[in-house]
């Protein structure tokens, strides 16, 4: 269930189409790959307001840019 709190939850919910899509399914293997990893979204500007997911364990492992 969507943690309404979660920024990446929040920023899947506002990508529609297949990009929503495709980031879902990324964001669940990076998580079942590694459950203690973090996730936030960095880089919100006027041409993303909505930003990047990053994906960090001990520095940034992963990001989904669109």
């Amino acid at each position: 269930m969507p943690n309404p709190r979660n920024p990446v939850d929040h920023l899947l919910a506002k990508t529609p189409g297949w990009r929503g899509v495709t980031l879902a399914k990324l964001r669940k293997i990076i998580l079942d790959a590694d459950p203690v990893m973090t996730e936030t979204v960095k880089w919100r500007r006027p041409s993303s307001p909505l930003g990047a997911p990053v994906w960090e364990h001990n520095g940034i492992v992963c990001l989904g840019m669109f």
